[in-house]
């Protein structure tokens, strides 16, 4: 891999406000679908509960880690990837493992992890020993 395969910064920060706006549209359609259940089984009390303020928070991170990890294990790329022709690899130019697509994803949780890119390479492609490259 040579640096020109490298994915632009622009096209990096594309990817990611893509992503975020396609997992918002999947915690909308779960939370509506959820309400849906709640309000046919007469539980609607259930979402004024502490407990659902923490299941929720829990799910929400659970389908954030889901949506990189299934979409980077199968496709290589997630779908602001693919829009934007790029996708994901190790250094070594290899598809990636399972191991190392949950360590990407785990390593976004890092609180501030994404502002690592403006100091350089990003935490989740350099602890991983992974890169985002133009196809």
């Amino acid at each position: 891999m040579t640096q020109s395969n490298k994915a632009a910064k622009w096209k990096r920060l594309v990817n990611y406000l893509i992503d975020i706006i396609g997992y918002l549209i999947i915690c909308l359609v779960l939370g509506f679908i959820l309400g849906i259940v709640l309000a046919i089984t007469g539980n609607v009390d259930f979402l004024e509960s502490a407990t659902f303020d923490v299941l929720s928070q829990l799910v929400a991170l659970i389908v954030l880690f889901a949506y990189y990890f299934f979409f980077e294990l199968l496709a290589a790329a997630t779908p602001g990837k693919l829009i934007t022709g790029t996708r994901v690899i190790s250094r070594q130019g290899d598809t990636l493992d399972a191991g190392t697509v949950a360590l990407r994803n785990l390593i976004r949780f890092i609180p501030f992890e994404p502002f690592s890119f403006l100091f350089g390479e990003g935490w989740h492609d350099k602890w991983s020993k992974t890169t985002v490259v133009d196809k």
